[in-house]
């Protein structure tokens, strides 16, 4: 038997080496909860979203908002998606978000990745998230919808930190 390959130093240092370049030079935390993030659902989505700013005031009521706002905004793609279903026997797609304000807290926006309901395509689905946001008083005027690649996503999403990613809120699918 030969001898075990011995790693060099940039292999010791992160062992996530053998994904694609750009996740090479990253604190290996980070993309460990970018792959956790990952792994939680069959993401199909990855969705931006800014806010107006003219409900908001103060940081804290800031945040609660966004995440109030985001909740609504989930539950009723929800009920468009499912009907009765998603009251009744709690019918939901996946989710998770994170929420960021921007430098100097004029940019508040979500980024979210959301599963695609049974029965729907990705452009019908899509459809549905921007007819709900169109009708959301608080939506700004950025909504970006994507197709979702990778966990490249969940880094960007979580490129200010694990601390903006509103645990509390990531929900599983239900059918």
């Amino acid at each position: 038997m030969g001898m075990p390959k011995m790693l060099s130093n940039s292999e010791l240092k992160n062992p996530y080496q053998h994904l694609a370049p750009r996740f090479v030079e990253k604190d290996p935390s980070e993309v460990e909860n970018a792959i956790w993030l990952d792994s939680l659902a069959d993401w199909k989505i990855a969705l931006t979203l800014t806010f107006t700013d003219r409900k908001f005031s103060g940081n804290q009521r800031f945040h609660s908002d966004l995440v109030k706002t985001t909740k609504f905004l989930i539950t009723r793609i929800n009920g468009c998606c499912f009907g009765h279903g998603a009251k009744r026997k709690k019918y939901r797609v996946a989710s998770a978000f994170t929420v960021e304000c921007g430098y100097d807290g004029s940019h508040p926006h979500i980024h979210a990745s959301l599963s695609l309901p049974p029965r729907y395509s990705y452009e019908e689905f899509k459809q549905v998230i921007l007819l709900k946001c169109a009708q959301l008083y608080s939506v700004g005027n950025q909504i970006d919808v994507q197709p979702y690649r990778d966990f490249g996503w969940q880094m960007y999403c979580l490129k200010t930190g694990i601390e903006n990613l509103v645990v509390e809120e990531i929900k599983k699918a239900n059918p």
